[in-house]
């Protein structure tokens, strides 16, 4: 699979994942090295929501401390995994999930949106870029599709 291809369907992911999911306000993929592969964002933003400047505001914050971070966690706990961590701020949830052995995923969340309920989408998301990463990602077996999961008693 050809870079462009990769990136493509990394796109059309992306896209499908923030608008399947209400709330979710940007996406970045990062290698182990911290550097970016992909980033989507959602382009009709609410009142609420971030702007273009603050978008790549948090980007350049993230890409100024994703490397130092990795390595932090990495030699201070002697893990090479990093599993998933979420974090908050005033207006929004963090999410990492490590998406195998090659990336990271870092999804930003409005604040009012329910870690909880989303974080069965997050890693399913995760898991197709996995794929894609991997090569083992097949548009005959597979789709770019986010489906509505039945969670519970909802």
């Amino acid at each position: 699979m050809r870079l462009g291809q990769k990136e493509k369907l990394f796109l059309d992911l992306m896209r499908n994942f923030i608008e399947a999911i209400n709330g979710i306000e940007a996406i970045w993929m990062y290698d182990r090295e911290g550097l970016l592969i992909s980033k989507y964002a959602r382009a009709e933003l609410s009142k609420d929501g971030l702007n273009e400047y603050e978008r790549e505001e948090i980007y350049g914050a993230f890409a100024s401390i994703f490397d130092p971070l990795l390595k932090k966690i990495n030699s201070e706990y002697k893990i090479g995994e990093l599993g998933s961590i979420t974090f908050e701020t005033q207006d929004h949830h963090i999410i990492f999930i490590e998406a195998g052995p090659k990336a990271i995923v870092l999804i930003i969340t409005m604040y009012d949106l329910e870690i909880s309920s989303i974080l069965p989408y997050c890693y399913l998301f995760v898991e197709k870029v996995v794929q894609i990463i991997e090569e083992s990602f097949d548009l005959k077996y597979n789709t770019l599709m986010i489906p509505k999961l039945i969670i519970g008693d909802s």
